[in-house]
């Protein structure tokens, strides 16, 4: 059979066009269409993965560089150096404190202990307990009872020291009072402690009080230089900005004060407190108060 031979005429272009754009497997590569956008995508994912990691990297390096950045400055801060070494010695005497305190009390506990078995106690449990029994047997009554009784007991005299306070409070506010109508530099005082420049002086009127000294002869008494000096200063400040007029009020204001008369009982107060002062001289610290 003889060969058929194909003439160019008969070759259709478009057609063989047609057929290689519908045959998928047919690729110049060697690899089809979609294997190449699988591939593309696979880089495209792990460049993004790539950034994101070193973007993670950055912020680390980032928030490293900070805290050494801090660290830094807390360093070359002598204020801030100065605020820890002080907060580090506080705690470190807490902690001194706090052992000292439980060594005492183990001390105490040892010697509780020690003290009750030479009495013939016998110390099984704790010492607090042992104690408890101890006191109830003295007394007759059974441990229950003893520890209601114990705490009856501490509430009365809880309740016994507000009430205590709460009359002192009354009497201070009240002292308070009586002062500031003669002692016009206390108004802004809100405590009649805040009246005295140390808490010995405070306690010293206290003491004058309980005695039933009155408020301003007490707090003379206790203060008596800090006012002459204040009245004084006062008086030589007026004196340097007054004129005739000043000179007229105090002529008359020592004229009227030579008949100052000071009560029997505030005067004994004065001379008891003041033994070295003359009856001119008490008149004369007498008319201060007023």
């Amino acid at each position: 059979m003889a060969k058929e031979i194909v003439k160019d005429d008969d070759l259709n272009l478009d057609d063989i066009d047609d057929e290689l754009d519908n045959d998928e497997s047919y690729d110049l590569d060697g690899d089809s269409d979609e294997d190449i956008d699988t591939d593309i995508d696979d880089e495209e994912t792990d460049d993004a993965e790539a950034d994101d990691g070193e973007d993670e990297l950055d912020e680390t390096e980032t928030d490293e560089n900070d805290d050494e950045t801090d660290a830094e400055s807390d360093e070359d801060d002598p204020a801030a150096e100065s605020a820890t070494d002080d907060r580090d010695a506080q705690i470190e005497e807490l902690r001194k404190q706090l052992a000292a305190k439980d060594a005492t009390i183990d001390n105490i506990r040892n010697l509780s202990k020690e003290t009750l078995q030479k009495m013939g106690v016998k110390v099984d449990g704790s010492v607090e307990e042992a104690l408890e029994k101890a006191n109830a047997e003295s007394e007759g009554i059974s441990v229950e009872d003893y520890r209601k009784a114990r705490a009856a007991t501490a509430e009365a005299q809880v309740a016994e020291r507000q009430a205590k306070q709460q009359a002192f409070e009354a009497l201070a506010a009240a002292d308070l009072s009586e002062l500031k109508k003669s002692f016009p530099d206390l108004l802004k005082q809100t405590h009649i402690k805040d009246c005295f420049d140390s808490m010995a002086d405070f306690v010293q009127f206290g003491k004058l009080r309980d005695s039933g000294v009155e408020p301003k002869t007490a707090y003379l008494a206790v203060n008596g230089d800090k006012v002459r000096t204040k009245q004084a200063a006062a008086a030589q400040q007026k004196a340097a900005s007054g004129g005739k007029e000043h000179l007229n009020s105090a002529v008359s204001k020592k004229a009227s004060g030579n008949n100052t008369v000071i009560p029997k009982e505030e005067l004994q107060q004065f001379r008891d407190m003041f033994p070295n002062l003359s009856d001119k001289e008490l008149r004369a610290l007498y008319k201060q108060t007023l």
